[in-house]
Order: structure tokens, then sequence, then C-alpha cells
């Protein structure tokens, strides 16, 4: 492997400049398929056109409890009674029912009932006298009401769901109602997260009594697991790797080669001391670029380690989340062949002034909401440093600032990106 060095890779390059870097690799990334059942299809992503097998409804029928009429005899008789016959109920064949064509016939029909021989049209029930044996009719009838035809709502052949596209609870609904049980979708991506620094403990693992000096319990491995997973992946969270050279050079080496499609570290890869990961993944895997000059996650490390992309995130919460979902996110989506392969953004008022003191682009965390007038609104979640997770939990968005905007104004309109996208 022709490993790039330290002199000659992208360093602290542009968000833009990172962004096409990423996605150039993601063209060389091939997910494999598999066919699932429709039980375990939530959320899955369809790897290929679904098409209709069948008609829907595959015969004429009723779509309420009433009663199905001709509309030319209704027409000729139209204050006449009605006299009632056998019933058609839902899930039976025709029922044997006489005389139809010669006199003034009404045939009780349940919803979804085939709709009996010789009749077109339906009334409801409640717009229905009824006298005994024979009903006449309290409102107008037009010809053709409250009847389903047959492949009105859906045609043979009809492509019901395309290639990418994210499987809900809806769809499933109508794949069921087609007959449709199996579907072929892209396998979950494959990724290995691992935290790192000796300073790590794991929640539940010692009582906050019990943290020496310098130790902190681990805030971004379940934050980290929990993203990647709302965003299709299969994770795998592996041991902390500890600030030690031989041992961050041997799991370089063992992971690359294992066959994820994605390796993600967080910590580890700005300039401290035991920042050991850009120096030895230099001479472990390529590195394509270090550095991106966006606030928070400039540390941001990108590469190839084996056959998977790597991703070795900044060791601060908020770096890590947010650099996960900027890059991580849309690398998904293009192994997942999206017709849109970047962020949802939205246009909301911010509702309080903004500034920043410097050319990056900012990712700001914020609260949107909908107004009295159906706009959006978004105020910003307080103290905005990377390492205060909380405002991260308060927040259900990103307010974007590109480099060149230094501030906004209280009513200004500005670009959001919603973390609701990922559900």
């Amino acid at each position: 492997m022709n490993h790039m060095t330290e002199k000659n890779y992208p360093y602290a390059i542009s968000f833009s400049h990172a962004s096409k870097i990423i996605q150039q690799q993601v063209c060389n990334q091939v997910l494999k398929t598999e066919t699932i059942e429709i039980d375990q299809a939530l959320h899955r992503i369809l790897a290929s056109n679904l098409q209709s097998p069948i008609q829907v409804p595959t015969f004429d029928c009723s779509r309420m409890d009433g009663y199905a009429i001709k509309f030319d005899v209704y027409s000729d008789h139209q204050d006449g009674k009605f006299k009632i016959t056998e019933p058609q109920f839902a899930g039976e064949g025709l029922a044997k029912i006489n005389d139809l064509k010669s006199g003034l016939f009404a045939v009780p029909v349940m919803t979804g009932a085939l709709l009996p021989e010789v009749t077109d049209t339906v009334v409801m029930k409640e717009h229905v006298i009824c006298d005994g044996e024979t009903i006449q009719f309290s409102q107008p009838v037009k010809k053709a009401q409250h009847v389903r035809k047959t492949g009105s709502d859906i045609k043979q052949g009809q492509i019901l769901l395309k290639t990418s596209h994210k499987i809900t609870a809806a769809d499933l609904g109508l794949l069921s109602s087609v007959g449709l049980h199996q579907l072929a979708v892209y396998k979950k991506p494959k990724v290995a997260l691992i935290m790192t620094g000796n300073e790590l403990v794991k929640a539940g693992q010692i009582t906050p009594e019990m943290l020496s000096a310098g130790q902190v319990y681990d805030s971004i491995s379940f934050m980290l697991m929990g993203l990647l997973q709302q965003m299709g992946c299969e994770v795998s969270l592996l041991p902390v790797l500890q600030d030690d050279i031989t041992e961050v050079t041997q799991r370089f080496n063992t992971l690359s080669q294992q066959s994820y499609d994605l390796v993600v570290t967080a910590g580890g890869v700005s300039m401290g001391d035991r920042d050991l990961l850009p120096k030895v993944f230099a001479s472990t895997g390529t590195v394509l670029f270090h550095k991106c000059l966006i606030k928070p996650g400039f540390p941001l490390l990108f590469g190839k380690l084996g056959e998977a992309l790597y991703f070795g995130l900044p060791g601060n919460p908020v770096s890590a989340f947010v650099t996960c979902f900027e890059f991580i996110y849309p690398v998904l989506l293009g192994l997942f062949k999206a017709e849109n392969q970047s962020l949802l953004c939205w246009r909301a008022e911010i509702l309080q002034d903004l500034v920043k003191p410097h050319m990056k682009r900012e990712f700001v965390r914020g609260f949107y909401t909908v107004n009295a007038k159906g706009g959006l609104e978004v105020m910003v979640c307080g103290d905005q440093q990377s390492s205060r997770v909380k405002s991260l939990s308060e927040a259900n968005c990103l307010i974007v600032m590109n480099e060149s905007q230094l501030e906004f104004k209280r009513g200004q309109i500005v670009v959001i990106q919603p973390f609701n996208q990922l559900f």
C-alpha cells in the first residue's frame, strides 16, 4: 500500500474540500444486498424498485356499509321503494341474487365486499330509510358512488417504492396489501467504533465517588453508537484504545484486515503529546486529509484503512457528534445510493443576534419551533463550548454559519439542519 506521509496530504482544508474528498471515496464503496422478510424491514433501505404483482382492488367492491343498486333503475324510479335481497359480505364470493335485472332490488353490502353482479352504485346506510323489507333513499344518488373499481388504487406492475427508499410503517401496510413479504435491501454498513484515551471510564463501571483524579465518564461512545444506528448502521463498540503507540499500531493493523465498511474513532487526533492516531494512521492506512476548517470539529482525520473508510473524530462530545452528522451521514446516503446525498436544510428566522469571530464554517446548536404563522423560528442552545454535551441534548438542529457569514441579526433568515431527518 502506498501510504501518504504527513507532508503530502491535504491539511486544514475547507468544509467543501473535505466533503469532496470524502464523496470521491464513497463512489468506490459498494454495499452488498440481502433479502429479508417484511416483518424485519422497518427502516431498512431498498436495494431495488418494488413493483406490484397484482392490481388493487382485484375486484369491484364497496367502500361503505350500505346497499348496492343499479343506477339506471334508481334513475327511472327515484321515489320508489327497493326490496332488500340477501346480503353480500366481505370475504365471500358473489351471492346468488335473483331478479336484480327486473325489479327494484337493493343488496346489503359490507365495506370491502364484492360488488354484486348488475349493480354499479352503493348508497350508505346513513342515507337510507328502512321500512321492514324495503328501503328508500333520503338523499340524491350519484352513479358509481362509494365503489372501488378494479385497479383504481394500484395497477399491476406499478412501481410502489423506488430503490434507496427507507421503509416506513406506512410502507409496510402498502407492501402487505399487494402480498409482498420479502424485500431486497442493502445490508447495514458495518461500523467499528472505538474510543481513545486513558482517562475514559464506562458509565456503571465505577461509582462517581470512586473516580480517580483525571478520570472522566465516557460520554461519547453510546451517543455515537445511537447516532450511527439511527443512520442505518450495524455498530460494533470495540474496547477503548489506550494512549500507547504499540497498542494503537496493533489495533489499526488488525482493523485493516477486517471487513468493516467504516472505522470510526473518537479522540487522539489533535495536537496533544498523546494524540497518537494521525502519526500511526499515516503508517498503517492512507491519510486523505487531516483537519478541517470548521467549528466544532477542526481536528477531523479522514482516510482509508484496508477496505474501510476511516474517520478519526475529535474527542470533545459536541465535536464528535457534529463531525459524525456532517460527514458520516452523507457517506451513508451515498452508500445507500440515495437520490439526494446531502443533509436536509431548512430556512428559519433566528430569534437573537449571533456572531462568530473567524472565517471557519460553524455549526451552532439550536432549537427550532413552528410559529403561529407556520414558519420556523430558531434559538441558540446556550453556551457553545464543544465539551458542553448538555446543550447538544437540548438542541434539535444545527444552525449553519458559512465561512463568510460573521454575524446574524435577530429576524434574519438562516439555514438549519434538523436532527429528525435521521429518524
